[in-house]
């Protein structure tokens, strides 16, 4: 849905989060599993034949990456 590769390779600084309740996971390893294969994270979910915009994937560090030191970033507290 997003195009998160096109804005991580620009600079532009991705903070994630839980947005429990609008998303209605909020496990923060589904949401990685989602943006690094581009793909739903339950296997009866799963679109075997088509993955939502491959190129636009990020990998597991820059996923973890914006939800720690991104995050710190966002709210001012990148020195802790």
């Amino acid at each position: 849905m997003y195009p998160t590769r096109e804005m991580w390779d620009k600079g532009i600084t991705i903070a994630s989060a839980s947005d429990h309740p609008p998303t209605p996971d909020y496990r923060p390893m589904n949401a990685i599993e989602t943006r690094v294969t581009r793909n739903r994270p339950y296997p009866q979910e799963q679109d075997t034949d088509m993955v939502h915009n491959a190129e636009q994937a990020l990998t597991v560090e820059e996923m973890l990456q914006s939800y720690t030191k991104n995050v710190a970033y966002q709210i001012f507290r990148e020195e802790d």
